[in-house]
Formats: structure tokens, sequence, C-alpha cells
């Protein structure tokens, strides 16, 4: 990852999910920290982490969690912006 292409902005927030890890003495950031450093400047941010026994390529297989998890986000995004079923 080459962090010089990062926004100021996105290396503001990286560096506050750096300090989040620090002050909870963890090894590396996740995506854990970095939510949580977009939460606390509050900044409009989900996240759902779905346990994949498959591997990080799972989400190209059927499971019913993942496929709960997007249709119920693509839901919440069309009826913000004004969808008919």
């Amino acid at each position: 990852m080459n962090i010089e292409k990062f926004t100021d902005r996105a290396k503001g927030f990286l560096q506050a999910a750096q300090t989040i890890a620090i002050r909870l003495n963890h090894q590396r950031i996740t995506a854990d920290h970095i939510v949580k450093a977009l939460l606390d400047n509050r900044r409009d941010v989900s996240y759902a982490e779905i346990d994949a026994p498959h591997g990080h390529d799972a989400f190209l297989l059927e499971d019913p969690r993942y496929m709960n998890m997007v249709r119920a986000y693509y839901g919440q995004v069309w009826n913000e912006i004004g969808g008919k079923a």
C-alpha cells in the first residue's frame, strides 16, 4: 500500500485508526479501528463482518448471511433514493 497516494483526509483517518490500535495495544490496524476512527469523527459509516469458513473468496459462493447483508444494504440505498418496488 502506497500511503502517498492517499488524500490528506484519508491519511488523517488512517492515523486516527493507528492511534486507536496503539491505545488498545494491537499490533496492526484492522477494519474495526478504521470504522471507529470514522465514527469518532461523525462520519456516516456501517460495517459488517461475516465469518468466512471458505477463505477470503467466500463472497463468490452463495452464502445466505452475505446475501442478506448485501440485500439489506441495497434495500436501504433504494429507499434513500426514493425507489419504488
